[in-house]
């Protein structure tokens, strides 16, 4: 009866993660990244304040966290103009 019950709980994740896979993507070949990263450097010591700050400055609103090589700031790409 374990088994049969594992096989369910298996098949239910897989078909739960594969829907909500498909739901975050767009229609079409010109499929562009919202969000992307960079690493500042900053030398020798990361300060985590200094680091939110100039990511949420240089990057429009990125969010800043110190990294093993520096800051590293996550935001919202600029779109193509192709698009």
């Amino acid at each position: 009866m374990k088994t049969i019950h594992m096989v369910l709980l298996l098949a239910m994740v897989l078909v739960a993660s594969s829907s909500g896979g498909m739901a975050g993507k767009a229609v079409g070949p010109q499929y562009f990244q919202d969000t992307c990263s960079a690493v500042i450097p900053t030398g020798t010591k990361c300060e985590a304040a200094k680091c939110k700050a100039d990511c949420a400055r240089q990057f429009k609103g990125g969010v800043g966290g110190c990294a093993a090589h520096g800051c590293r700031c996550i935001y919202t790409c600029t779109f193509p103009s192709s698009m």
